[in-house]
């Protein structure tokens, strides 16, 4: 990401993440995304796939990267014939996926950063539950 202004929400986790993999963490109000984004002030954003959607962020992106960095607990229950007649980003957009050894890079580099933010603003505490969270991970996903 070196070099690229990734729009974030103003939470220090997502601008934490942003800037350790060497990007520029952009925090803008969602009303300005797809303005900044149109003309230039953001090389790129992060969300999930369907507010990508919703936001016709394909009209001003021409790249979706598939990272799965974040982890968005949203469930989607629809009829298959619905589904199937939705507009899909990837007629608009070209799509990549990041493989299994570049996450573990992101991790890499993100995760430390993420570990000290919390670990500052809510001290040993906070550390603990955060490696809670992530042995839960870890235990269930087959990590």
């Amino acid at each position: 990401m070196k070099g690229l202004r990734i729009r974030t929400m103003t939470l220090p986790t997502h601008e934490a993440i942003i800037g350790s993999l060497g990007g520029q963490p952009t925090p803008l109000p969602w009303p300005e995304v797809y303005t900044a984004l149109q003309t230039d002030v953001a090389d790129g954003q992060m969300n999930p796939v369907p507010i990508i959607a919703f936001a016709k962020f394909d009209e001003v992106q021409k790249y979706l990267t598939l990272t799965n960095h974040i982890i968005t607990p949203y469930v989607w229950f629809m009829n298959a014939e619905f589904c199937n007649g939705l507009p899909h980003l990837a007629k608009k957009m070209e799509v990549n996926s990041v493989s299994a050894a570049e996450r573990a890079k992101f991790a890499a580099a993100a995760q430390p950063a993420v570990t000290k933010l919390i670990e500052d603003k809510f001290g040993a505490e906070g550390k603990g539950m955060l490696e809670a969270l992530l042995s839960d991970i870890k235990a269930n996903s087959g990590m």
